[in-house]
């Protein structure tokens, strides 16, 4: 069986309230450090739809960028996110393209014995470049995403991520028509408390 897009963010979705129902209620609550994550993109992907029936999922061929993150005492910490990759053509997009990703984000930590887990969400912008003749105007992106790690020790941790992201880059050239994007990315990285 196969999942899509939609499928998989209500699984995410549903797993991540379950996480935080367990964590916030039936747990005790545990003090946080001020804390900073690193973390490196590992794998991109895009669903592309031109609204004209051409839809197509592309991997990228390569994946770049980094996101940093700050955690507060409170379990609250907020993120700034940079990364983009290289996409073959495809149905939606008949060219080779870049797509970069630029979020802000906002995360909850969530108290829970033995394991890292944040859950949270991001505004940012999603760009669309190097395709021949065509010029699109950079898409509002909306994102949830998650990460679980494993502590090293009280103050470091290596985790994994998986970040979920969604919008519309408009043509800005005449008779092109506009690219609705859902994407999602995996990341790896480490946190490092003080």
């Amino acid at each position: 069986m196969k999942l899509d897009g939609n499928a998989i963010r209500k699984l995410g979705t549903v797993f991540g309230l379950t996480l935080l129902a367990i964590g916030l209620l039936a747990l005790p609550a545990r003090a946080d450090t001020f804390s900073v994550t690193g973390d490196l993109p590992v794998t991109m992907s895009l669903a592309l739809d031109d609204g004209q029936g051409n839809k197509d999922t592309k991997d990228a061929s390569s994946v770049a960028g980094y996101k940093l993150g700050l955690s507060l005492p409170f379990l609250i910490g907020f993120g700034y996110e940079s990364y983009g990759g290289k996409f073959g053509s495809n149905k939606a997009v008949p060219a080779s393209f870049k797509y970069d990703v630029t979020m802000f984000d906002i995360f909850l930590n969530l108290p829970i014995p033995f394991v890292n887990i944040a859950l949270g969400g991001g505004l940012g912008t999603g760009k669309i470049s190097d395709v021949p003749g065509v010029d699109f105007k950079d898409a509002s992106l909306t994102q949830w995403f998650a990460s679980v790690g494993i502590p090293i020790a009280t103050v470091f941790d290596v985790h994994v991520g998986y970040h979920s992201f969604s919008g519309k880059n408009k043509a800005d050239t005449a008779g092109v028509p506009d690219i609705k994007v859902d994407g999602n990315m995996v990341s790896i990285g480490a946190k490092f408390g003080f």
